[in-house]
């Protein structure tokens, strides 16, 4: 049994992944944002449903933030699973704007991962990657 679990350990720790190209649009777009080259992003997730991250700068801050809220519960996407995963996150209600929005201070900023790390958690952990187009859009404003 030893030594079938020691195959089974070398095939693993033999596995080569496969190319995987991830494309530099989106950190682009990020440090875009974060030295004002543009107003900010929409990054699309389920675009037919208008299910999508709104990325916006202020003075020191760029807000991300989970758009018609309302809209989204009536068609089932954001469920009270999803809408506790992403208050967990860190994402906070605004009634006002029909948005979950997360806040992530300028003051340390030096590079897209902790924004990056926040944006799969969303699509993993709140929607699970379940029915999200299989390519996603960026549209700058």
């Amino acid at each position: 049994m030893l030594a079938q679990i020691d195959r089974k350990l070398d095939q693993l720790n033999s596995y080569k992944l496969g190319y995987f190209n991830d494309g530099q649009e989106f950190d682009d777009a990020i440090f875009d944002l974060v030295e004002q080259k543009n107003a900010g992003f929409i990054f699309n997730l389920k675009k037919e449903n208008k299910l999508a991250i709104l990325f916006k700068r202020t003075d020191k801050e760029i807000l991300l933030s989970v758009t018609n809220i309302k809209k989204l519960k009536k068609q089932h996407i954001l469920d009270k699973t999803a809408r506790a995963v992403l208050k967990s996150i860190g994402f906070k209600e605004e009634k006002r704007d029909d948005s979950l929005v997360f806040t992530y201070g300028l003051d340390n900023f030096k590079d897209a991962i902790f924004i990056k790390t926040i944006v799969s958690r969303v699509i993993f952990d709140a929607f699970h990657f379940q029915n999200l187009d299989n390519k996603t859009t960026i549209e700058i404003f």
